[in-house]
């Protein structure tokens, strides 16, 4: 089918069709207006919220029906009616079922054409269905630093300070400043926006009965400078082992420009609560070291399950108030660091494997040692310990900090010896390892 044709039929589609409203019920979990009467009987209170749609003639929507269904016949399950649609599935939200609907794609294109153009639909449509990506922005607002000029790298990340007019932050994003009041709390907010793009955008691997198996398919999302497993969270993690400094999200959205019309009118957002500690300040060269990190983090020869664990457990314990939890949350990073998890004797092999990872000479490895047996009876207290244990400060700050060496090395391609490597050899690096442990005699 020619495209031609499809842009045409929209435009007679919308031509022809009669803004209607309709009453929508908004269900009780969502208004709070379920109560439950003395008499025990759940009472609802109906609330309703008028919609409005366009509502196309029913000859030119029958058409518009039937060339979709040609134009997208490589893909449509002819039981079903559906095909898998990616755009669901990008723009986040709540949505569960990927396998959409042709009568209901040909409504969503009516009202896309009503704001975008006729032309401009048909023509992402025939650039999507050949195989060309959609580009869009994964977006958030960040707290943990300050920057007072906007950054970027390649164009393609970027930072800026978040305005604080109310105008300025709407034209950001059109919720945003309902939200000014909550943001407040935090003081100094930076803008995060990371260029991405994702394909396919329409598919259907099989044809499958049941539309909810469209689930198990997803369009391959990758930044637009090939940053691997780019997103908010592992960005932030990059830029706190950067800045040793927790740096966090609190609000996460993506921006799909023209497309976000073929999704919904709203776009969805996510909101996590933190409790940040005194941002610290931020330059452009702090953003570089944390790309280049980010990409040797991810890097074959790196990427680790146990590593990645370290990461946000470390950054966990930077983040605690509470002193008794960053220890417990350290420790779970030292021992996912050094793979301790079937280690029969966790305390002397993590002395011993961290000290021969961090240390230099002998010196210093006895140091290391000393100061990480003392780390883990104290943490194996706030695990166990019925009351509060009084804990040495400047124990955490130095663990903290080995932590981070250890993550750092580790991303560096500076790999520990494993405990088991300890335990069964009994020269070389381990008769080193002994001996430069060993206290010496008074």
């Amino acid at each position: 089918m020619d495209h031609l044709d499809l842009v045409k039929n929209l435009e007679n589609c919308l031509q022809h069709a009669e803004v209607k409203k309709d009453p929508w019920l908004l269900e009780p979990a969502y208004t709070g207006s379920a109560r439950t009467q003395s008499d025990g009987v759940l009472e609802i209170e109906r609330i309703y919220q008028f919609q409005t749609y366009l509502h196309p003639d029913q000859k030119h929507f029958e058409l518009l029906v039937s060339n979709l269904r040609r134009f997208f016949a490589e893909h449509l399950n002819p039981h079903t009616d559906r095909f898998g649609n990616g755009l669901l599935q990008i723009s986040g939200g709540m949505n569960t079922n990927y396998a959409t609907l042709i009568d209901s794609f040909a409504q969503t294109l009516i009202t896309a054409t009503s704001q975008i153009g006729a032309k401009r639909v048909g023509d992402l449509l025939l650039g999507w269905k050949c195989g060309n990506p959609l580009h869009f922005r994964k977006c958030g607002l960040l707290v943990g630093m300050f920057i007072d000029e906007n950054l970027c790298i390649d164009e393609h990340i970027k930072l800026s300070p978040l305005p604080h007019n109310s105008k300025e932050v709407d034209n950001i994003h059109p919720d945003l400043s309902n939200l000014i009041p909550y943001l407040s709390r935090y003081g100094f907010i930076s803008m995060v926006s990371i260029d991405c793009r994702a394909s396919p955008i329409f598919y259907s691997s099989e044809n499958y009965d049941d539309p909810n198996r469209y689930r198990h398919f997803t369009p391959d999302v990758s930044s637009l400078n090939e940053l691997p497993e780019i997103s908010l969270r592992t960005l932030c993690e990059s830029l706190c082992l950067v800045c040793n400094h927790p740096i966090h999200w609190i609000i996460q959205w993506r921006d799909l420009g023209d497309a976000q019309v073929f999704v919904s009118s709203y776009v969805f957002y996510e909101i996590q609560s933190i409790a940040p500690k005194d941002p610290i300040k931020f330059e452009v060269k702090d953003l570089n070291e944390a790309v280049d990190l980010h990409r040797k983090r991810y890097s074959k020869n790196v990427k680790s399950e146990s590593l990645e664990r370290a990461i946000r457990f470390w950054i966990q314990s930077k983040t605690e108030h509470n002193r008794e939890y960053t220890l417990i949350y350290l420790r779970i990073a030292f021992e996912a660091l050094y793979e301790l998890a079937d280690s029969p004797k966790i305390s002397s092999h993590l002395a011993k494997v961290c000290a021969l990872h961090l240390g230099g000479n002998a010196k210093e490895k006895r140091r290391i040692n000393n100061k990480m047996t003392k780390f883990y009876d104290a943490a194996s207290k706030a695990v166990h310990a019925s009351a509060s244990v009084d804990i040495d400060t400047s124990l955490i700050s130095t663990a903290l900090d080995r932590c981070r060496l250890g993550i750092l090395k580790r991303i560096d391609g500076i790999q520990p010896k494993k405990w088991q490597e300890l335990r069964d050899t009994n020269t070389g690096d381990y008769q080193c390892c002994c001996s430069s442990l060993r206290p010496r005699s008074s």
